[in-house]
C-alpha cells in the first residue's frame, strides 16, 4: 500500500515536471511569435514610410520640419513596437483562456455564468470612452515631441549663428516652452492612466457583490454545492481576467 502511495506520488511529481516543460515551451513559442510578427511589422512600416516620405515635394518638407519627420522614424516607431508585442502576446493567449473558461462556468450553472460577464459591457463601455481620450492626447503628446525635437535639433544644428548672435536665451525659452506643452499632455496621459484601473476595478466590484449575493442566495435554497460554487468562482475569475 505505501510503494503505491509512493509511486503515485512519483508519477504526480512527473506529470508536473512535464506539465512545466510544456507550458515553458509554449511561452517561449507565444512570445517569439508576438516578437517576430511586432518585429516584421515594424521593419516594414519603416521602409514604407521611408519610401513615401522621400517622394514628397520640398514644400512638405518645409511644412513639417527635420524634427518632425525624425520623430515619426524614431519615438513613433518605438511606441508602436511596444504596443504590438503587448497586443500580439495577448491576442495568441487570453482569447483562448477566455472562451475555455467560460465554458466549465456554463458547465457548472449557465444562469450564473452569464450573470457573472454582465459586468463586462459597463467596463468595456468606461475602457473606450478613456481610450478615445487617450488616443486623441497620445496624438498631441507626439506632436509635441516632433516640436521639441525640432527646437533642439535647429538650435544644435545652428549653434554657430546661435552662439554668434548672442540667441542662447531665445534657444533656452523656445525649447522651455515646449517642454512646457509636452508636460501638459504627459500629465493628461498620466491622469487617463492612473483613473482606468479604479473606475474598472469599482466596476467590478460591484458586479462581484451582485454576483456574491445571487450565488449565495443559490446555495442557501440548494440549488448550487458548495464545490461547483468555488468551481464556478474560479472559472469567472480565469475568465474575465
Amino acid at each position: 500500500m505505501r510503494s503505491d502511495k509512493m509511486a503515485a506520488l512519483r508519477i504526480a511529481c512527473g506529470l508536473v515536471l512535464i506539465l512545466a516543460l510544456v507550458v515553458g515551451v509554449a511561452r517561449y513559442l507565444q512570445e517569439y511569435l508576438a516578437g517576430s510578427v511586432g518585429a516584421n511589422i515594424i521593419a516594414t512600416l519603416e521602409c514604407e514610410m521611408y519610401d513615401n516620405v522621400i517622394r514628397q515635394s520640398v514644400g512638405f518638407f518645409e511644412e513639417r520640419g527635420t524634427g518632425d519627420i525624425l520623430a515619426r522614424f524614431t519615438n513613433d516607431i518605438f511606441m508602436i513596437n511596444r504596443g504590438l508585442a503587448e497586443i500580439f502576446a495577448k491576442l495568441f493567449r487570453e482569447p483562448f483562456k477566455a472562451v475555455a473558461f467560460f465554458l466549465v462556468a456554463l458547465h457548472v450553472d449557465p444562469v450564473l455564468a452569464i450573470t457573472g460577464t454582465c459586468v463586462l459591457p459597463p467596463i468595456l463601455f468606461v475602457l473606450i470612452r478613456i481610450g478615445k481620450k487617450m488616443r486623441k492626447t497620445t496624438r498631441r503628446s507626439l506632436q509635441k515631441i516632433a516640436s521639441l525635437v525640432s527646437a533642439v535639433g535647429e538650435s544644435v544644428n545652428g549653434i554657430v549663428i546661435v552662439k554668434g548672435y548672442g540667441m542662447e536665451s531665445y534657444a533656452v525659452g523656445r525649447v522651455h516652452e515646449e517642454v512646457g506643452r509636452l508636460r501638459r499632455y504627459l500629465l493628461r496621459t498620466v491622469k487617463l492612466h492612473a483613473i482606468t484601473g479604479p473606475v474598472t476595478d469599482f466596476l467590478l466590484l460591484l458586479g462581484i457583490v451582485f454576483f456574491v449575493l445571487l450565488s449565495g442566495h443559490y446555495v442557501v435554497e440548494g440549488r448550487l454545492e458548495l464545490v461547483d460554487l468555488a468551481q464556478l468562482y474560479f472559472a469567472l475569475a480565469m475568465m474575465l481576467d
